[in-house]
């Protein structure tokens, strides 16, 4: 899928740590580890965060995962809370943008706020396209 999508590392420049512009322009996405994957990647269809340490394994995530229909097409969607626990509550200079939706997401969760996959399913599906 990430050579489908011409995928490679977003390149942030110094102070911040990562892969160099030419490790960017260079990755392949082989062999498929961990690391090799934790990257946030710019693709030909916009930003993709991979955090597959950071967030759990697919069998982790999808066994509390909704199933939902947006725009026709069942798709698997991971509880917000699973997610929550295993980010850091100070943000990562990628999450800057984020914040603010994970902590007012995190004061609902505790205030006792069930998340709503149904919202999801109400969006407008320009977004996808």
């Amino acid at each position: 899928m990430l050579e489908e999508l011409q995928a490679v590392p977003a390149f942030v420049p110094p102070p911040y740590k990562g892969p160099t512009l030419e490790q960017c322009r260079a990755w392949r996405p082989d062999p498929p580890t961990a690391s090799q994957l934790d990257h946030l990647f710019v693709t030909t269809l916009g930003m993709l965060d991979i955090p597959p340490v950071l967030t759990g394994s697919y069998e982790d995530l999808m066994a509390t995962a909704w199933t939902v229909q947006i725009a026709g097409i069942q798709v698997s969607i991971c509880d917000p809370r699973h997610v929550l626990d295993r980010l850091p509550a100070k943000p990562r200079a990628k999450d800057i943008a984020r914040a603010r939706t994970y902590a007012d997401l995190r004061r609902r969760i505790a205030a006792g706020a069930d998340p709503d996959p149904s919202v999801i399913t109400s969006l407008d599906a320009r977004w996808m396209t």
